[in-house]
C-alpha cells in the first residue's frame, strides 16, 4: 500500500456522490512547481491528485475552490480514456484517511476571534479552537460558533442543535 501526504489547492468545490447505497465526496488538489532553467527560461508544471473521502465530512461546505488542505490517505494508480485527448491516460487517487484544512489570505474562519467576555481566542489550523459549544465573535463583529469538539464554524452553517447548545 502506497501512502501519501500531500498538500494542495481544490481545483473546484467537493462534490458529494453516491454509489451501492454508500455516501463519498469527491474533490481535486493541485500543486503548482515553478523553476526557471539555465537559460533563464520559466517553467511551471500542476501536478493533479484525485481525491475521495468517505462520508460527508462536516467541513464539507469550507471545501471550495482554492481552499489549502492536506490530505492523507493510501494511494492507487487509476488509468482511464480521455474523451477530450481520445487516448488513456493515468492519474494517481487518494483515499483520503484524514483531511486538515490549511490557512489562506481567504479564510472563511478568522485566526483570532473573542469569546463573549472579550477574551482572545486563537483558532488553530483556521478552524480548530478548542471552546466547545461557545459562541466567538470575529473583530468585525461576525459570530461563530464551536461545535462540542471545539471546531469553529460560521454561525449560519452551524446546526440548530449546535446554536440551541451554545445559546
Amino acid at each position: 500500500m502506497f501512502q501519501v501526504l500531500a498538500i494542495g489547492n481544490l481545483g473546484g468545490d467537493a462534490v458529494v456522490k453516491g454509489e451501492a447505497g454508500r455516501e463519498f465526496v469527491t474533490f481535486r488538489i493541485a500543486h503548482n512547481e515553478r523553476w526557471k532553467d539555465s537559460q533563464n527560461v520559466e517553467h511551471n508544471v500542476t501536478q493533479w491528485l484525485d481525491c475521495v473521502m468517505d462520508g460527508r465530512p462536516r467541513v464539507l461546505d469550507l471545501l471550495k475552490a482554492g481552499q489549502l488542505v492536506c490530505v492523507q490517505g493510501s494511494a492507487s494508480l487509476r488509468i482511464f480514456d480521455s474523451a477530450k485527448d481520445h487516448c488513456k491516460k493515468a492519474g494517481i487517487q487518494v483515499n483520503v484517511r484524514s483531511l486538515e484544512l490549511l490557512g489562506g489570505s481567504n479564510d472563511v474562519v478568522p485566526a483570532r476571534l473573542y469569546d463573549a467576555g472579550g477574551q482572545v481566542i486563537e483558532v488553530q489550523k483556521h478552524y480548530y479552537a478548542g471552546h466547545a459549544g461557545e459562541i466567538l465573535t470575529s473583530s468585525r463583529g461576525q459570530k461563530f460558533a464551536c461545535d462540542d469538539n471545539g471546531w469553529v464554524f460560521p454561525f449560519e452553517q452551524v446546526p440548530n442543535e449546535v446554536k440551541d447548545g451554545a445559546a
